[in-house]
């Protein structure tokens, strides 16, 4: 069990997560309906039956992080609260987690703008219950006036390839001009409500990966961040990935891809520093004495391992290549190990390189060549080729 604050989560074995009860921000409110929807256009019992366990789930997601400010243990902490906890007013653990700054950036803990805008979208789903219901939804398509016909959102809309749960649009702030329309992939099998995701998830290996945190509740809490009744300003999935792992953090511990995954918006990482080269040589096809002619094809290998055996002919992983033909005037950028086996070999003078007759570095080699030329005719047979090399 993890002790947040005063106000505790309460984990009962074998069932899901007992709510807060802890007094509204704005008194204590009234349930006026099983959902803030009207309309249900389109849509079956089946699918309004849907909806609104859906409806109860997303309120689920979005009550722990509207009522929790401060608490934890190191591994999972709130929000700071944006107007108590600052500097030494500050109760209880005032620097922000893992999950914290996974979803809102590193410095979440000292933007309390962006703190209490954050819990301010989930307090305005968490209470849309105590208003009469006015958000229309839907299970058919729903045109949007304020966008062209040809940009408007349908469900048959791909995102990346894949179909698209819903969508959301609003003419305005109230939100009786706010509309959801959720489509056939909301409805599908593998969209599970929060029970089910919770059982699953007990009984398998993937209790700290937030990948299969997704269904139902997920989808339509995702769609209410998209409404000007709830939000001033378009978002990402992050709210409706925040709350999940948030919920089910507190049952199976922070999920590992909080840690190691990205956000959207951060800089890429940086790519690791370029090694050093260590060694390069000149490939030719089928001259002696290194001479490039107008029938020769070149090639021009370099790399940054030693004590590493390469075969011609083959896959050189790691090897930067240049490959020149018809006297060098045409060039081909990255070129691959395949479809060349040197006549002779221009070694350069950054390492000592071996030569071998035989593939992976096998049979009679010509060892410590250097800064030089060397021809296969002049090592043994001359109709025999080199066929692979090391150098050091």
């Amino acid at each position: 069990m993890r002790l947040l604050d005063t106000f505790a989560l309460q984990l009962l074995v074998g069932s899901s997560i007992a709510l807060p009860s802890s007094p509204r921000e704005d008194g204590k409110l009234e349930k006026r309906a099983d959902s803030p929807f009207v309309g249900f256009d389109g849509c079956s019992l089946f699918q309004r039956n849907d909806i609104i366990r859906a409806w109860g789930d997303a309120q689920k997601l979005a009550t722990i992080p509207a009522e929790f400010n401060v608490g934890g243990n190191g591994e999972a902490i709130f929000l700071p609260d944006a107007v108590l906890n600052i500097g030494p007013t500050c109760s209880g653990i005032c620097n922000v987690g893992v999950l914290e700054e996974r979803f809102w950036g590193k410095d979440i803990g000292q933007d309390y703008v962006a703190a209490a805008q954050i819990k301010t979208v989930f307090m305005n789903i968490r209470d849309l219950n105590s208003h009469t219901p006015e958000i229309r939804i839907s299970c058919e398509d729903k045109e949007n006036p304020n966008i062209k016909p040809e940009n408007r959102a349908k469900c048959s809309n791909k995102v990346n390839g894949l179909s698209i749960g819903g969508y959301a649009f609003g003419t305005s702030k109230e939100r009786k001009d706010n509309t959801i329309v959720l489509c056939d992939l909301f409805f599908a099998p593998g969209q599970e409500f929060l029970s089910d995701i919770e059982k699953e998830l007990r009984d398998s290996n993937q209790q700290k990966s937030g990948l299969p945190m997704a269904g139902k509740g997920k989808i339509l809490l995702h769609e209410l961040t998209h409404l000007p009744a709830i939000v001033e300003k378009d978002v990402s999935d992050t709210y409706a990935w925040y709350a999940s792992e948030m919920y089910f953090n507190q049952i199976f511990g922070v999920p590992a891809d909080a840690q190691n995954q990205p956000r959207d918006d951060d800089p890429d990482a940086e790519d690791p520093p370029a090694q050093p080269e260590k060694w390069r040589m000149t490939l030719y096809d089928n001259v002696w004495g290194c001479k490039q002619d107008g029938n020769t094809k070149t090639r021009e290998i370099w790399g940054s391992e030693v004590d590493k055996c390469y075969t011609f002919n083959s896959d050189m992983a790691g090897v930067s290549c240049d490959q020149h033909q018809q006297g060098g005037t045409s060039e081909r950028q990255d070129c691959g190990g395949f479809d060349l086996v040197p006549q002779s070999i221009q070694v350069g003078q950054n390492a000592k390189c071996d030569l071998y007759f035989g593939v992976n570095c096998s049979q009679d080699l010509t060892a410590g060549v250097s800064n030089k030329c060397i021809d296969t005719s002049q090592t043994l047979e001359a109709q025999r080729r080199f066929a692979s090399f090391k150098c050091h």
